[in-house]
């Protein structure tokens, strides 16, 4: 929305839901790498990013090609996904060995050795508020001015 009180102001603002799945998520699948010593997990019960955003701003044009402006923002996050890494051995993921490739040292010897599981998850609640103060004057040096 835009509000225009002179000829040389104008006073917007806008509030809007910010709903955004990331690429492939949920994704209830995962993967074993039984040679690197990784698991990656999926999470099909991901939550997807969720936001609401408020922005207000004033702009004052007090010259030709000239501006003044103040700027405030606040989003308030209430979901988005996030990956967990943890180490520990494959015995430690709580899957069976049977999803091993069976020619791996993971395999052979699941406690041998730490490796690295991933997993998506949701985060929860932050808020963000910013604000701009931006300023631009024409220069009389400029070609054209």
């Amino acid at each position: 929305m835009a509000l225009f009180p002179t000829e040389d102001v104008i006073i917007r603002g806008a509030i809007s839901k910010v709903p955004a799945a990331e690429p492939g998520q949920p994704d209830p699948g995962g993967s074993v790498d039984g040679f690197n010593y990784r698991v990656t997990f999926g999470n099909p019960q991901l939550d997807p990013f969720r936001a609401t955003a408020f922005d207000i701003s004033a702009e004052w044009y007090f010259a030709p090609q000239s501006i003044f402006s103040v700027a405030l923002f606040k989003k308030n996050v209430e979901s988005f996904p996030v990956t967990q890494t943890r180490s520990g051995t494959f015995a430690s993921t709580g899957l069976p060995l049977s999803v091993i490739p069976a020619s791996s040292p993971a395999a052979q010897q699941p406690n041998s050795r730490n490796g690295r599981s991933t997993r998506p998850s949701t985060a929860r609640a932050h808020r963000s508020r910013a604000w701009r103060l931006p300023f631009s004057r024409r220069s009389a040096s400029c070609p054209g001015s």
